[in-house]
């Protein structure tokens, strides 16, 4: 039989060799791949934008500044933006489930915690995204530590965590929101109630003020970003909009072992509840029913619910081994399944991401040079460019009002890089795409075409 230091020292290994396997393998692919997605190149634009004090990149008032700033940071240095943020993204993605197994440990065991660490590791939305410079994991990992000393009764450092969370992606809100309402029930009856409560709103608006401040200073209205995003949820994204039922089947078709969680959440229910164990609960049931709400649905959005979905997996599936002595199965025939659903998936996803290459070098290749008043249809256009972008002609949206916005300013661009597929038209808004075709057009008769490149897409690069 082992003693508990030989526990201690085997669930540390196996924790450590999930964290090499999974740095060291996605390392080698981020090093690989040459493509930047949208959302990534925004935030690279953004922390251009903030270093040089916008004489170069691009805004987006709609988005949060944590990771811009930190790409920024880079960009300052003169190191590869796209190189580096990468890194630091992977980096995040090791933190998230160290903090898993941290949580686990916590509020169950040590199998529990190594387990929904490894779980969590190698779940393929989680794998693939780890490296892709946006904002998921991060936030993730900040709000995760916000959780870790919630439950440690750090009421001050909680709160902070939870205010750089919602600083890197504002829908870390509602894990804040989630375990706010949990320290309450728990503690209505707590003579200090009120004294805790406004030590982590404290620390909670550390990070969160100095951002309303800014938004006042920049927009004359403190919540303006919020609105912003508010109104690009419902009116963008069209193709994104899935029905309610979209996570619960696309996270079993990535990882059959998130069914447990149903035993987990049975198990727990048996058995007397404390806060920690409230929270898993709660903040993964709560998140994810949340999420179902909002139309436009990816699987990425679901990373901020997976430590604690997998918490409760791994518990379950424990407590289903220990419980259900009659069905002989091992649970390496689960590890061994799972393993091969996981190599499936994810290999057929960074197939796909690889076969990409640079899909912007051309863009990329005409921009060493200064472009003047410069347009863009897409953010990745201008990664590698040291200039301003002096409009972005697919934000808020393109719909009929962007469009005669863009017909009334017109003379100023110098330059406008375009690919006709970025710019969507809202599918309500019927007499858009004629006046696409009218912008497209006009630009035509007023520039010259420098590249153009056909396919299901018009490439184009217009100068004066």
């Amino acid at each position: 039989m082992l003693r508990k230091s030989d526990n201690h020292f085997s669930g540390n290994k196996v924790l450590f060799l999930v964290l090499a396997l999974f740095f060291f393998s996605n390392l080698a692919l981020a090093l690989l791949q040459e493509n930047v997605w949208w959302d990534a190149a925004v935030y690279a634009g953004m922390g251009k934008h903030i270093f040089s004090d916008g004489q170069s990149g691009l805004w987006e008032s709609s988005r949060p500044l944590v990771w811009p700033i930190i790409l920024g940071f880079f960009w300052k240095l003169n190191l590869d933006m796209a190189l580096f943020g990468k890194i630091m993204s992977l980096l995040f993605a090791a933190g998230t489930i160290i903090m898993t197994y941290l949580i686990a440990k916590e509020v169950f065991e040590r199998k529990t915690a190594v387990l929904a660490a490894f779980l969590l590791a190698f779940t393929p939305t989680f794998f693939f995204f780890s490296k892709l410079m946006l904002t998921e994991i991060a936030s993730t990992f900040f709000s995760l530590l916000g959780v870790y000393f919630f439950i440690r009764k750090n009421c001050f450092f909680s709160g902070i965590f939870f205010g750089l969370g919602f600083m890197a992606r504002f829908l870390q809100l509602i894990p804040f929101a989630i375990v706010s309402i949990i320290f309450l029930i728990y503690n209505i009856k707590q003579k200090n109630l009120v004294k805790n409560i406004m030590i982590i709103g404290i620390g909670f608006l550390i990070p969160v003020a100095p951002y309303l401040a800014l938004n006042y200073s920049l927009y004359g209205n403190a919540i303006q970003p919020f609105l912003d995003q508010a109104y690009l949820t419902n009116n963008s994204g069209w193709s994104h909009f899935k029905p309610w039922w979209f996570y619960p089947v696309f996270m079993i078709r990535e990882n059959f072992m998130a069914l447990f969680a149903l035993f987990g959440i049975y198990f727990l229910a048996k058995n007397k509840m404390h806060i920690g164990k409230t929270t898993v609960i709660s903040v993964a049931l709560a998140t994810l029913i949340l999420l179902s709400f909002i139309h436009h649905k990816e699987m990425r959005f679901l990373i901020m619910l997976m430590p604690f979905l997998f918490m409760l997996a791994s518990h379950g599936l424990l407590e289903s081994m220990r419980n259900l002595k009659d069905i002989r199965i091992p649970m390496q025939y689960f590890i061994v399944i799972f393993i091969v659903q996981a190599t499936i998936v994810i290999a057929y996803m960074e197939k796909a991401e690889l076969g990409k290459g640079n899909p912007y070098l051309d863009f990329h290749s005409y921009l060493i040079k200064d472009a003047g008043a410069l347009w863009i249809s897409n953010p990745a256009y201008v990664l590698h460019y040291e200039g301003k972008v002096h409009n972005l002609m697919y934000y808020p949206v393109f719909d009929s009002g962007k469009i005669s916005s863009a017909f009334s300013s017109l003379q100023e661009a110098d330059t406008i890089l375009v690919n006709t597929c970025d710019l969507e038209c809202p599918p309500f808004d019927l007499g858009c795409p004629m006046k696409k075709e009218e912008l497209l057009s006009m630009i035509k008769g007023n520039f010259e075409i420098e590249y153009f490149k056909e396919g299901n897409c018009g490439q184009y690069i217009f100068a004066k």
